[in-house]
């Protein structure tokens, strides 16, 4: 449900590690902060709004190691950010399960990383939909 988004970060490395790499479904390429950036926010706008139960995130772990400690998921409701998921690490998969949620903005929080987080995939699914 995510294809066609855009995504913008609070920080950047540099030319490679754009917002957009944590949406073009190649795991060998990701968003990632400069170094010792340690929190940052990924927000990606989908192309219209969407209804969704289950969130794909995935780290570079292959060439970077597993690096994010804390993070939360938000979604825009009605004008505000509300938390929708929260959790400890990514790795190479997470899934996060979510009550069912219709919305055109996510932010992704990463609230502790060691050295710089990486994102190397965000994908959308709702899972009750036939």
């Amino acid at each position: 449900l995510a294809k066609g988004a855009t995504a913008k970060a609070t920080a950047t490395r540099a030319p490679g590690f754009e917002p957009a790499k944590a949406l073009d479904g190649n795991t060998e390429t990701s968003w990632m902060p400069p170094d010792w950036t340690t929190k940052a926010d990924l927000i990606i706008t989908l192309p219209k709004e969407q209804t969704f139960n289950r969130i794909v995130l995935q780290e570079n772990i292959a060439h970077f190691g597993q690096r994010i400690q804390e993070f939360a998921i938000d979604a825009h409701l009605n004008g505000d950010w509300k938390q929708i998921a929260t959790g400890q690490t990514i790795g190479y998969k997470k899934i996060d399960k979510t009550k069912p949620t219709t919305t055109k903005k996510l932010r992704i929080r990463i609230i502790k990383s060691r050295v710089a987080p990486t994102i190397s995939n965000f994908e959308l699914y709702n899972a009750n939909k036939p």
